[in-house]
């Protein structure tokens, strides 16, 4: 069986066409350096909420499970409320200080 030698030509053309300039795409055809950007501001943005959720949802149920297990029926409940809006406040702060460093 023969190798497949007609196809050494289509490469070879195509490499030439691309190396000249006649093969390349357009700009708007090409993901741009803005959807780059984008896409990190956009995992930025979903880190800092699950942060803030996840931390917030943990000191709802700390608080939920002390009341549970020492009988302070709302209090600690509050607490954990309290604290995870505390949490969240600083995470913002935190961000809002790292965005305003950037620019």
């Amino acid at each position: 069986m023969q190798p497949r030698i007609y196809f050494l030509p289509i490469v070879v053309q195509v490499c030439m066409l691309t190396r000249s300039g006649m093969m390349t795409m357009p700009d708007d055809e090409r993901f741009s350096d803005k959807f780059g950007r984008s896409v990190r501001a956009v995992s930025d943005y979903l880190g800092i909420g699950l942060q803030i959720a996840v931390s917030f949802v943990f000191f709802v149920f700390l608080g939920y499970w002390a009341d549970i297990r020492f009988g302070t029926s709302p209090l600690l409940l509050f607490g954990g409320v309290l604290t995870g809006m505390g949490g969240m406040v600083l995470v913002l702060i935190k961000v809002v200080r790292i965005a305003n460093k950037k620019n």
